[in-house]
């Protein structure tokens, strides 16, 4: 025999009703009884369909403690490398980069000046991967990157590195090399608060 308690249901209480601001942007009521983003805290931000030299990710608000960007079929006009830069309101920061850039054909890069995300790649081959920066606390941000290229050489690169910031973090550049520009692809960022 089963006792009634066991199946007690909880006092009703109160659901916050959302705003017109919580309907437009997509969220959704948490268990904590607060409205958020998909459930997870995580905030899309614009697409960017990828052209020129960089494609720059503006807007990251103050207490981020992630940003992530999905890249799909980033592709170069020529044979160059992918690299990432990270700023701040008084601009992009270009030394005291640390981190390790490994390729599938073993092939192994450091980086100082900027986080390398691809190794081998070819003109005619694009990427595909996920990126995602980590906050550590005091300006302290670290990066996980897995990429696949599709076309004629199919790499594949994983990179992780650290990079102490002057202050808040509020812009990621993705660069097309140092002498080539984006010809395809679209890089699709997010952040968490």
């Amino acid at each position: 025999r089963i006792s009634p308690d066991v199946f007690s249901v909880p006092a009703a209480g109160l659901v916050p009703a959302p705003t017109s601001g919580d309907v437009s942007a997509g969220r959704v009521l948490s268990a904590a009884g607060t409205w958020i983003v998909n459930g997870r805290g995580r905030t899309p931000m614009t697409a960017q369909a990828v052209s020129g030299s960089y494609a720059e990710i503006s807007g990251i608000p103050a207490g981020t403690t992630e940003v992530s960007m999905i890249l799909a079929g980033l592709s170069l006009a020529g044979a160059q490398e992918m690299y990432i830069q990270l700023g701040t309101t008084s601009g992009i920061e270009a030394a005291d980069y640390s981190g390790l850039v490994r390729a599938d054909s073993g092939f192994n890069a450091s980086f100082t000046t900027y986080f390398q995300i691809t190794r081998g790649l070819a003109a005619s081959e694009a990427y595909w991967g996920r990126i995602v920066l980590f906050h550590q606390g005091s300006n302290v941000w670290t990066l996980h990157s897995n990429m696949q290229g599709v076309g004629s050489e199919n790499h594949g690169a994983v990179a992780t590195g650290v990079k102490t910031l002057a202050s808040t973090l509020t812009r990621v550049r993705v660069y097309a090399g140092a002498s080539s520009t984006f010809d395809a692809g679209t890089i699709y960022p997010s952040y968490w608060a």
